[in-house]
């Protein structure tokens, strides 16, 4: 779907920003040649820092006006559409994060001897990718049985996308790298008891997925690890995991149960909830869950991005237990068209609703103060709103692109709204009081409003 998709593309793009290191490169800056922008390093060497969009086949220069190209920038081939075949030249140290994203019909790659340096993210979205050609003796990385793999600390950078039903990394391999498998077509992954860490965006959209075996020798699952594996029914979490990042399962429409252990010392699983002992918050929801779903009681939090991604869930009950609601936790939950919201609650979180395009009735507990940025963007299915004694401040695009909402009741005690909270809200009326901010806000931003006692 056009909405989920670009909901993902905004996901990798915050992760690869968590994820970039160094500076950005103003266009002013660079030098053109060609397709290529480059800077000038110190050492007199250039890095080439973008390439223009039409870009096809390239066998890339050693040099750029005399200069020896020695390093490729993060994202310096982001989007190139037309790029099939990529030949980096002798003398290159170094390829940045994310460098080739979205090069949709990549399919092969050769590296030289004297890269030293891959980032992470090399080649997420890259759909088509099959072939690295790579030296046999490489003094910095090994490819093996179709994975590109760091020598130093034997991390998996990425696995070039097979035909295989079943594939089975190598053993050694310590770490799954940065969207390590991502769009993987395999329908089966084993992973060796050599593997600790299971990083961000590990199997990302790996659609075909049914069946991975995480060995109990992993210690961490990292955010949105297996985001958007839409096939997977069920996966088993070892007692050797002492940590799961937030939005690990977003996505995994068909994901029914999470197998843990009782005596697990960290993480427990009922009732559709993966739930942290200690702290009592739920980290995911089993996306396979259907109809209506309340929530246990017992839990404190619900952690960001539990529900993200849901689209099998139409109402959420949360138990009055509930303090806390993390960002994105029911972002782009397509078929949500109801939530009851607990009494005690004092933030509605960025991103809460976001993209809930179906969601009609929410209410907003009198505890609330602040409703953050995005909370209810896109949800275009809300029609009307009332907004409670007590709340100050409606953050950034909080409303925007809400093109039902018709109706909402903006209380006295209301000091900030960001200029941007009701973009694209055409048909709505304020409902406001005399002399409140929010009278003036409404005046001063041409939104249509009446005014009660």
């Amino acid at each position: 779907m056009e909405g989920e998709g670009k909901m993902k593309k905004l996901l990798i793009f915050v992760l690869a920003i968590m994820l970039l290191c160094g500076g950005m490169i103003s266009a002013s800056q660079a030098t053109e040649q060609g397709p290529y922008q480059y800077v000038l390093k110190k050492d007199g060497s250039v890095e080439i820092t973008s390439v223009r969009q039409d870009c096809a086949d390239q066998v890339i220069p050693s040099e750029l006006d005399g200069k020896p190209v020695t390093s490729i920038a993060n994202e310096a081939f982001y989007g190139c559409q037309k790029l099939r075949n990529v030949v980096i030249p002798e003398g290159v140290t170094s390829i940045g994060n994310n460098t080739f994203n979205y090069c949709y019909n990549l399919t092969s790659i050769t590296i030289p001897d004297s890269v030293k340096s891959i980032g992470d993210g090399l080649l997420s979205g890259s759909y088509q990718f099959r072939e690295l050609h790579f030296p046999k003796e490489h003094p910095t990385f090994a490819f093996n049985n179709s994975a590109l793999i760091r020598k130093s600390d034997m991390t998996v950078v990425r696995v070039a996308d097979t035909k295989v039903q079943e594939y089975e990394l190598p053993w050694g391999i310590t770490k799954i790298g940065y969207c390590a498998f991502d769009s993987n077509k395999a329908k089966s992954i084993i992973i060796p008891d050599s593997v600790t860490t299971i990083d961000a965006s590990g199997f990302a959209d790996c659609k075909n997925l049914t069946n991975v075996y995480i060995p109990g020798s992993v210690t961490k699952i990292g955010v949105q690890a297996f985001r958007g594996c839409a096939q997977l029914k069920s996966v088993r979490i070892p007692n050797s995991v002492k940590e799961i990042g937030f939005g690990a399962f977003g996505w995994c429409h068909s994901l029914e149960t999470i197998e843990i252990d009782p005596d697990h010392p960290v993480y427990a699983f009922g009732n559709g909830a993966l739930i942290v002992k200690d702290t009592r918050e739920m980290v995911a929801c089993a996306g396979g869950i259907k109809g209506t779903y309340e929530i246990p009681g017992g839990i404190d939090t619900i952690g960001q991005m539990a529900f993200h991604g849901n689209k099998n869930l139409q109402e959420v009950i949360i138990p009055d237990g509930v303090r806390s609601i993390g960002p994105f936790a029911f972002c782009d939950s397509a078929n949500l068209t109801k939530v009851r919201l607990p009494e005690g609650l004092k933030v509605i979180n960025n991103y809460q609703f976001s993209a809930c395009r179906k969601l009609k009735e929410v209410n907003v507990p009198d505890t609330v103060t602040d409703i953050g940025s995005y909370a209810f963007e896109s949800c275009k299915g809300l029609k009307k709103i009332v907004i409670p004694e007590g709340v100050k401040n409606i953050g950034r695009y909080a409303f925007s692109g809400c093109t039902g909402l018709t109706s909402i009741e903006i209380p006295s005690t209301v000091s900030i709204i960001e200029p941007t909270a009701f973009n694209e809200c055409k048909n709505l009326v304020c409902t406001v009081r005399e002399g409140s901010y929010a009278k003036e806000y409404c005046e001063k931003n041409n939104i249509k409003y009446v005014v009660v006692e």
